[in-house]
């Protein structure tokens, strides 16, 4: 999996607006539906990544784990950034899910 191209992907998502980083938002935006995809490094903390894994099942929000956070902080430009919420509204979400189908968490 290439996740530098993700990465850029969530870099340009950024400067629109229909990507936002930090697990403090993902409530928020689970709850009003406007969530598409979670995507967070593979160094993320352990309790965590499990939340998260609960809660993307649960709500059936695709999760993505994978990456190194300081590969993708390089190419973003910003530090200690692990989880990207990509909104419904991206309009390259569904080639993203398609073209990362093979990483996506099956939130066991």
């Amino acid at each position: 999996m290439d996740f530098r191209a993700l990465a850029e992907r969530a870099r340009q998502g950024m400067k629109r607006n229909t990507v936002i980083t930090g697990k403090d938002l993902f409530t928020r935006y689970q709850r009003s539906g406007r969530l598409g995809l979670v995507w967070i490094t593979a160094d993320l903390g352990h309790n965590i990544t499990c939340k998260l894994r609960v809660e993307c099942a649960e709500f059936k929000i695709p999760l993505i784990v994978g990456g190194e956070s300081d590969m993708v902080n390089e190419v973003i430009g910003r530090d200690c950034t692990k989880v990207f919420l990509f909104k419904k509204a991206h309009p390259g979400l569904p080639a993203i899910v398609r073209e990362y189908a093979a990483a996506l968490d099956p939130g066991d």
